[in-house]
């Protein structure tokens, strides 16, 4: 395969007569003997090129980046926008956004999540006390306190190694830092005894229906 600029690409694009210039193209490119051997190049069933060649159907967007790739185009972004009838191409640009977006919050959670756990893969409470309160901009533990949901006391004693973090102050803090709650992260949430449980397969934190 060799690689067009987009100006480039269109132009080579736009000069062709026809889909069976394309087909044609390829069939001698590859010495192919017959429309079946042409079909499984493209990986098309037979009768669909035949339908492409007398107009009788039209290729779709993604049968267009196929047949041109296996033509020796390299379709950028913009040369596929412009194969798309106005109305789909408003939705794939959509659709892209919403998938960059979807994937770069993605990360973001993943990232945040990564922050604080210790080297044990194990969350450590304190990282993630200090790191709401950076992204909050507090200065004090007792700020936290209407976020998670404990008190100033319960937050000290914590810090201190007196007692535990209450399981509901640990998924409030973790709601507040926009870590989901999916099942892998309740795990690390969970206390020894459940956590035993899961390891044992007797529990199961898979809620989905």
């Amino acid at each position: 395969m060799y690689y067009l600029t987009d100006e480039l690409a269109k132009c080579r694009f736009q000069s062709m007569k026809s889909w069976n210039d394309v087909f044609d193209s390829v069939k001698k490119r590859h010495s192919l003997m017959s429309e079946f051997e042409l079909a499984f190049h493209f990986g098309i069933p037979a009768p669909t090129i035949s339908a492409i060649r007398s107009g009788t159907r039209r290729p779709s967007p993604a049968m267009v980046i196929r047949i041109l790739d296996k033509a020796g185009y390299a379709l950028t972004r913009d040369l596929f926008l412009s194969l798309l009838p106005p109305p789909a191409s408003q939705s794939y640009l959509k659709w892209e956004r919403k998938r960059m977006l979807a994937s770069f919050k993605s990360r973001q959670d993943i990232d945040r999540l990564q922050a604080i756990l210790d080297i044990n893969g194990k969350i450590d409470w304190n990282i993630a006390l200090d790191l709401l309160k950076d992204t909050k901009n507090l200065s004090t533990d007792k700020q936290l306190v209407p976020l998670i949901k404990s008190t100033t006391s319960g937050i000290s004693a914590f810090r201190k190694g007196i007692r535990p973090m209450a399981m509901e102050s640990k998924i409030n803090l973790l709601i507040c830092l926009g870590i989901p709650l999916d099942a892998s992260t309740l795990e690390k949430v969970a206390p020894k005894e459940i956590e035993e449980a899961i390891s044992q397969g007797i529990l199961s934190l898979d809620f989905s229906f």
